[in-house]
């Protein structure tokens, strides 16, 4: 075998400017029924090959693929060269390594087996429960129906995957399949191709979102038994690293994540009572959150009557507005009720009702319901939250505190500050920082006696602060309490409850994108990019999803994050050993396989009724 390099003329489209591209092929040369002929083994494409390094490479590979020993002299690009042709190595098993056929009776061999070498060892795991769930939502039938190439829909499922596997870019994803991921035998991926390659198949899945969602919502219904019978909505935002000048949804907003330095991007989502996401779309990072459910809604296209549908929002998207639009289209609503509630024409003498929760059944909830015009309210009251809301309020009020007696004590100390227009600059941002602590407060800066306001030298002499005791007292009594508002006045006091408390589910998938799914932050500058990016994370939390409910099902509550760690000691390996034929030559066999999974992982793959090897056995053979 031996090196050909190749030249290639391309005309950019966009300069117009024709650029010569040169690469490097592995041939060698065969006898055919025409004559001698060069047969193509691997195109290598760009790599730092200079032509004197030429010989040694082949050279070096060809003593890899036979066994044979190196006897020349180390030199100083050795190790350059070491690694170009591990990595030759590597592609020339993906691509011409042919299934070894078994048959029923042992099969017996001369081997040496002090020539045995195990190399590429890589995790395969969870890329085939993630593969095998990937084709169960029929995502290659969809894939192929809108026309994507084989090797497009190859690198769409290995960014999935990949965000499930490795969280992270693009860049990162390329990284972790080529040196890190069995993923490759299961794709049947000759070469791991170009960074701008993967960037280009994450833009071809974005330009057929819709499609893919609603096929993803009939595919999971039909595969889980959905209902459909209630879907929850929220928002999350997340920041970009960079100007982001050319995408016009980062824009300055309220950051979840308190990156106020940051332009954001903000992410509406919808999924059912199981989890499932229905629908998503991406809104400017200072969209308030009140207008965007309009849209979301009426993008479900939900094919049942709009009556049986029903909506469960949080306080920040149940305006007024949005309450009276889906009571003219039909739709229930429970809510967590906005501002201060309507009071209970009853009285307030009325004994509470204590209910509780369906998934924690040590969580009891003191229930008051009351009916005022055609809406039922329920008023809450939540010993866990109250403890929780008193701790936050406790922390943030001994901040405030500090915060006021540090600025008191230096009103008297030297080089400290003592301006009475900065001191109420700094009063000012200390009631910005902890809003809901400095209400409680009455803080007064008290100036020099004999200066006006307005001169400039004017100085604070004392800073002191009294508690608003019927203010303080109302807010600690209202620590616990909040009060939920529904048109579902049909339905049982805890079945509301239980059913606003699912809403969780949404930040539950939020948490996941953005912990575990590769969500933040974004490096993308252009706007296209970006939202390819974040699309990729929905759909894999589609997979992780599948693969929860599915184990759920059948009782193993285990997330994937355990899962993925279980299944990763299920390795994929390259086998090399020394084989004496019967006409007394040695062949040199290089076999890829997969370990034996363990106990824990071949319960996992029983579970989800798969089979435990991921894939057969190959092998290349070459005589020594």
């Amino acid at each position: 075998m031996f090196l050909r390099k190749i030249r290639q003329k391309r005309t950019s489209e966009a300069t117009g400017t024709e650029k010569v591209y040169e690469s490097l092929q592995l041939v060698e040369s065969c006898r055919t029924e025409a004559g001698p002929r060069q047969k193509l083994l691997l195109n290598l494409g760009p790599i730092p090959l200079e032509k004197e390094d030429y010989k040694a490479f082949t050279q070096e590979l060809q003593a890899r693929l036979t066994g044979q020993t190196q006897l020349l002299r180390k030199r100083r690009k050795d190790s350059l060269v070491s690694q170009l042709v591990n990595d030759a190595y590597e592609r020339l098993m993906r691509k011409t390594a042919q299934p070894i056929q078994t048959g029923p009776e042992r099969e017996m061999k001369r081997i040496d087996v002090n020539s045995q070498e195990i190399s590429q060892c890589r995790s395969v795991g969870g890329e085939y429960v993630c593969h095998l769930f990937w084709k169960k939502l029929g995502l290659p039938e969809f894939l192929k129906s809108v026309n994507v190439s084989d090797a497009n829909m190859a690198l769409i499922e290995a960014l999935v995957v990949g965000r499930l596997m490795a969280p992270g870019s693009e860049r990162a994803t390329r990284e972790w399949l080529e040196k890190r991921s069995g993923l490759w035998d299961l794709l049947k991926l000759n070469d791991i191709p170009s960074l701008s390659s993967f960037y280009r198949a994450g833009d071809v899945l974005f330009s057929h979102k819709d499609k893919l969602e609603t096929h993803l919502q009939a595919q999971e219904t039909r595969l889980f038994d959905l209902k459909n019978t209630m879907v929850f909505y929220d928002l999350t935002n997340t920041y970009f690293e960079g100007r982001a000048e050319k995408n016009s949804k980062a824009k300055f907003g309220h950051s979840k994540e308190k990156r106020y330095d940051c332009k954001l991007v903000t992410l509406g989502l919808v999924v059912d009572e199981q989890g499932f996401a229905k629908h998503s779309q991406l809104f400017s990072g200072s969209e308030s959150e009140g207008s965007t459910l309009k849209g979301m809604i009426e993008k479900l296209g939900i094919p049942q009557e709009k009556k049986a549908v029903t909506v469960v929002l949080d306080a920040g998207i149940a305006t007024a507005k949005n309450l009276e639009w889906l009571k003219e289209n039909g739709y229930g609503y429970i809510v967590c009720h906005r501002g201060k509630a309507p009071k209970n024409p009853n009285g307030t003498d009325i004994a509470p009702e204590t209910i509780h929760s369906i998934s924690e059944t040590d969580t009891q909830i003191k229930v008051v319901r009351y009916e005022v015009e055609d809406d039922t309210y329920l008023k809450c009251r939540s010993e866990k939250r109250a403890l929780k809301e008193t701790g936050m309020r406790t922390q943030k009020e001994t901040r405030f505190l500090a915060e006021l007696t540090h600025l008191q004590s230096g009103l008297s100390i030297p080089r400290r500050t003592k301006s009475y227009t900065r001191v109420l600059e700094v009063l000012g941002r200390l009631k910005e920082r902890y809003p809901s602590v400095s209400r409680l407060y009455e803080v007064t800066v008290v100036p020099e006696a004999a200066k006006e306001v307005t001169d400039p030298s004017l100085q604070a002499t004392a800073l002191q602060w009294t508690k608003k005791e019927a203010v303080y007292q109302e807010a600690i009594d209202s620590e616990g309490d909040y009060t939920l508002r529904t048109n579902r006045s049909e339905w049982g006091t805890s079945e509301i409850w239980n059913a606003y408390i699912s809403l969780g589910r949404v930040e539950t998938a939020f948490r996941n994108m953005k912990s575990h799914l590769g969500f933040r932050p974004i490096f993308h500058q252009c706007e296209e990019r970006a939202d390819a990016h974040l699309f990729m994370s929905v759909l894999a939390y589609h997979l992780l999803q599948a693969i929860e409910h599915t184990l759920r099902q059948r009782g193993d509550t285990r997330s994937w994050w355990t899962l993925r760690n279980t299944l990763a000691t299920h390795q994929a390996y390259t086998l090399a050993y020394d084989e004496l034929s019967d006409s007394q030559e040695w062949i040199k066999h290089h076999v890829r396989s997969t370990s034996l999974p363990d106990h824990d992982q071949k319960h996992i793959y029983s579970l989800l009724a798969v089979p435990h090897t991921p894939f057969k056995k190959r092998r290349i053979s070459l005589k020594m």
